[in-house]
């Protein structure tokens, strides 16, 4: 297996670092645009800030634009009560939240390319259905523009790592399919409809621009026949009352209203039990079809952070086994051997816990726990 392609560098220490070197900034007023206007719901970061893993040897390098991202976000978020950088929050034009994590979290060192190689490694020999990553956009980066000027400071380091994710997989029919396009093309035809002013994570409709491209891939792969998402019904739910934990989290009180949808599929039932898990319970949910609807045949195991909660409503009709495990569960996994036996395994993961989680998943002793888990 080749060695890790990804080093992931934002420690404590160089947080502290940055802080102090920045001064103590006076905290912007909601609203502006000049100083910063700024999970399911009410849930929490998708990730935190990444670390080097426990596997790592060395203390790298750290990535050049690291300190000047965080002197960015000092300069122009609001902290919390934590007093942790990580924690802040930016308030862009209307005073639209943003996790600052957006901005913090990709700026370690990934080379897409080499990432690819590690890939396609360790997919060599497996169906062409064994395996994919997902990767759910950031709020930021399908509302750029209400950044204002600060974006180029803040998305230094998002900006090139979509980039070059985006250059080495153009298309979500690989082993690693950037959403941002889509969901973006999606905001563009229906402005305000794939995030919440107050929230971080995608809304059901924009949850939905992943839940069509995976049946779509399985349609191309045989796993599900051509025309089963169009015979797919849309479901619209009440509107769910959200209240804003990102704005919450400095003080502002504010609630909406958000729309709720699952996908349904005639004559499909299905149950869901849950087992303990490190970063929520692991949930096993099993489909039947009494009308002959086919369902994706085996084990799927899904590895996911808190994007997933507004898709899997609407995912979990198309397969027969889906077993829902957090990212943290399958590290405890990895470590102590216990990686599910599977067909397939998908992943999800938000954008700005890419440049970590490519590290994981090139890591060689994740590799080789796949492979076994995969039968190989």
């Amino acid at each position: 297996m080749r060695a890790r392609a990804v080093v992931p560098v934002l420690g404590a220490g160089l947080l502290l670092a940055a802080c102090g070197s920045a001064g103590q900034q006076s905290a912007p007023s909601p609203g502006s645009t000049s100083a910063p206007a700024s999970a399911p719901a009410a849930a929490p970061a998708a990730a935190g800030v990444p670390t080097p893993s426990a596997s790592s040897t060395a203390e790298p390098a750290p990535d050049p634009r690291l300190l000047p991202v965080i002197r960015a976000v000092v300069a122009a978020s609001i902290p919390t009560a934590s007093g942790k950088v990580e924690d802040r929050v930016f308030r862009g034009r209307n005073g639209q939240p943003f996790t600052v994590q957006e901005f913090l979290m990709a700026c370690g060192r990934y080379d897409a390319r080499a990432v690819h190689a590690s890939l396609e490694e360790l997919t060599s020999g497996l169906p062409a259905d064994a395996f994919v990553v997902y990767l759910a956009p950031d709020k930021s980066s399908i509302r750029r523009a209400a950044l204002g000027s600060r974006a180029p400071a803040l998305l230094d380091c998002a900006d090139d790592v979509r980039a070059a994710t985006e250059s080495v997989w153009p298309t979500t029919s690989g082993t690693v399919a950037p959403l941002r396009p889509s969901v973006a093309a999606v905001e563009s035809a229906s402005p305000g409809s794939t995030y919440p002013y107050g929230d971080s994570h995608w809304t059901a409709r924009g949850a939905r621009v992943w839940v069509r491209d995976l049946v779509l891939r399985y349609e191309r792969q045989g796993l599900l026949p051509a025309g089963t998402w169009a015979r797919a019904r849309i479901e619209q739910g009440p509107k769910a009352l959200f209240t804003s934990t990102l704005l919450a989290s400095i003080g502002v009180k504010h609630s909406e209203r958000i729309a709720t949808e699952k996908i349904v599929r005639a004559g499909v039932t299905t149950t869901t039990s849950s087992s303990p898990g490190l970063g929520n319970p692991t949930l096993d949910i099993r489909s039947t079809s009494a009308t002959g609807a086919r369902l994706v045949p085996g084990r799927t195991v899904l590895v996911r952070d808190s994007f997933v909660w507004r898709a899997l409503p609407s995912l979990q009709p198309f397969f027969s086994r889906l077993t829902v495990v957090h990212w943290a569960e399958f590290d405890r996994m990895v470590r102590t051997g216990t990686l599910p036996t599977a067909d397939r395994y998908v992943f999800e993961s938000v954008q700005r816990g890419w440049v970590s989680r490519a590290a994981k998943l090139s890591d060689p002793q994740v590799q080789v726990a796949l492979r076994s888990a995969l039968g190989r």
